[in-house]
């Protein structure tokens, strides 16, 4: 007499499909060099320099690792609003011109 196999449960194909999709964000993070990790200066300890560009090669300001949310926040509007009027000051004249009125 022989004995049924049965079959092993297998997940649902959402968390098969989940599962290849976070391989596949690996797979992109180490091809890339894992540069994401660098990316943010949360995780950086206070004295590195930035790695990436726009500010690659400036340390990295202590505002950025003290863990104060809203001062880092007040840090990234005023580092944008210095990058948009050196890199492009006809729209930064515009935004000026836009408040004027």
């Amino acid at each position: 007499m022989t004995t049924p196999t049965r079959r092993a449960p297998r997940h649902h194909w959402v968390v098969r499909v989940t599962h290849w999709i976070a391989v596949l964000a690996i797979v992109v993070m180490v091809g890339s060099g894992l540069r994401i990790f660098n990316a943010y200066p949360g995780f950086a300890r206070r004295g590195e320099r930035f790695c990436c560009y726009p500010f690659e090669g400036r340390p990295i300001p202590d505002v950025l690792t003290g863990g104060d949310h809203a001062k880092v926040r007040a840090w990234r509007a005023a580092e944008s609003e210095r990058i948009t009027r050196q890199r492009r000051p006809d729209l930064w004249g515009a935004r000026r011109d836009r408040r004027e009125s």
